[in-house]
């Protein structure tokens, strides 16, 4: 996914079978995607991890539902400095629908 748009915005569940491989991620991702941003959501049993997946370079760790306004602003600010291709007037009415343009 990361290689068809590598300035994607990415929002994951961290939980106890993932925690070491999103930390994994998260540094790999600035190396690799350095336009990616990754967001951590988790639940509050989670807290203790915070400040491991910030350093490894998530750009946000969410661990309450009344935070989630925070995430929402993150993925608007990321979606306004990534760049967008010129596309025709057309082309970004269809790629707004959520079915696909007809083939031809």
């Amino acid at each position: 996914m990361l290689d068809e748009c590598p300035a994607a915005l990415l929002v994951v569940e961290m939980t106890a079978a993932n925690a070491g491989q999103m930390l994994a991620v998260a540094a790999r991702l600035g190396r690799d995607y350095p336009a990616a941003r990754l967001v951590a959501l988790a639940d509050g049993r989670f807290d203790w991890a915070k400040w491991s997946i910030l350093e490894a370079g998530a750009a946000w760790f969410c661990s309450s539902p009344r935070r989630l306004a925070e995430v929402a602003g993150i993925a608007r600010s990321h979606r306004a400095q990534v760049s967008r291709p010129s596309q025709s007037l057309e082309q970004r009415i269809w790629d707004e629908l959520p079915w696909k343009a007809p083939a031809g």
